[in-house]
């Protein structure tokens, strides 16, 4: 695809960022905010809360101080109250114990106590400003995923010297895919964690250490599968050829480090997971403990593997093209793996393989005479 004739003057540059962010916060509204207002707006989702079925570890008065109404339940709606909008969410579980960890770390249970950097600044925010928390996240998260959106396409751009035209659309693909859409509305982790995806591959790939540090300790404090964020520098160096083997130790061992001394400061074991489960007692949460035995489960998670980016999936044989998106790509099965025995919200989390994924996928539009990175070619803006 020869995009050559469609760029924007580069002397005109702030013009073309410009258009960027009026271009992404048009389709935040009209891919993702839209779903916030509930059907009494014409959004024919349903509410969901299930106060009935918390876990035992809750207490209940607790949680059903944050859910007054009853959503859908035995068949009978109820309408919506002021900005319980955020009922609608299909993942209601997980958004609940957020709100009420915003509202006061002690409310919060295993894991979600772990992940307490986007609830901590939500409730601050909340409480600073005078906003419900549902909202001060709806707010957050849109803030979140435009500051992404607008350093992916940098990232296109200079890192992998994609034309303006095809970086604004990775911008695109990006708020459109379905792990975006389907957690801005809600209170939700996701926009967090992939603001922190991004920074952390621009640091590995320009080799910015102390960004690379601050990024992966906010990555564990924000979702455990960055305990892993390591392999990310670990490619960038294989694939630059150039690095310090203390420094690569010490960009692998920081997010574990970080992992492990959230884990001591807060209370609780390193392998502690979804609802007080501890893997190093050799517990495992029920649901998920025998999934790769069952035909009928392997099959979901083909599905929803799937469904996290769709047809972009097929961008993954461009990745012999890219000696860094190559090594980065060891992340997939591992994340896919991770959230398979260990979530209920497959499509959602694998959503942080967004670099890798949709930066793949561009690659069938791009130039071979135009494709360059810092791994292959010299670095342009």
């Amino acid at each position: 695809m020869d995009t050559k004739g469609y760029q924007l003057n580069p002397m005109k540059t702030p013009i073309y960022w410009v258009i960027c962010v009026l271009i992404y916060l048009g389709l935040l509204y009209s891919t993702s905010l839209q779903n916030g207002f509930g059907p009494e707006k014409g959004v024919t989702l349903n509410y969901f809360t299930t106060p009935k079925t918390h876990p035992p570890n809750c207490n209940e008065t607790q949680f059903e101080k944050f859910f007054p109404d009853q959503g859908i339940l035995n068949g009978t709606p109820s309408e919506s109250i002021g900005d319980n909008f955020w009922k609608m969410s299909g993942f209601f579980g997980d958004a609940g114990f957020y709100v009420m960890q915003a509202d006061s770390l002690a409310l919060s249970i295993p894991p979600f106590k772990y992940r307490f950097l986007p609830t901590m600044l939500v409730g601050w925010t909340s409480k600073i400003v005078g906003w419900s928390i549902p909202n001060t996240f709806t707010i957050f998260n849109t803030i979140c995923i435009a500051i992404t959106a607008l350093l992916f396409t940098l990232f296109l751009r200079k890192y992998f010297n994609f034309s303006q035209v095809l970086a604004l659309i990775g911008g695109i693909l990006f708020l459109t895919m379905a792990p975006s859409t389907r957690t801005i509305p809600f209170p939700s982790l996701e926009p967090a964690s992939f603001l922190v995806a991004m920074l952390l591959f621009i640091a590995a790939i320009s080799r910015n250490v102390p960004l690379f540090i601050i990024s992966s300790l906010a990555g564990v404090a924000t979702k455990e599968v960055f305990v892993v964020a390591g392999v990310i520098w670990l490619a960038s160096e294989v694939s630059l050829k150039k690095g310090n083997l203390a420094v690569t130790l010490m960009m692998i061992l920081i997010p574990i480090a970080g992992f492990g001394l959230i884990r001591y400061i807060i209370g609780g074991s390193p392998l502690e997971v979804n609802f007080g489960y501890n893997i190093m007692k050799g517990e495992f949460p029920k649901d998920y403990a025998t999934r790769l035995l069952h035909p009928s489960t392997l099959f979901e998670l083909a599905i929803t593997v799937f469904l996290s980016f769709s047809f972009m999936w097929i961008g993954l044989i461009n990745l012999r093209k890219n000696k860094f998106l190559l090594r980065s790509a060891v992340l997939i099965p591992v994340v896919i793996l991770a959230a398979f025995l260990l979530s209920g919200q497959i499509i959602r989390v694998l959503g942080v393989l967004f670099p890798v994924v949709i930066t793949s996928f561009m690659l069938f539009f791009h130039r071979d005479d135009e494709q360059g990175s810092p791994i292959e070619k010299k670095m342009t803006v």
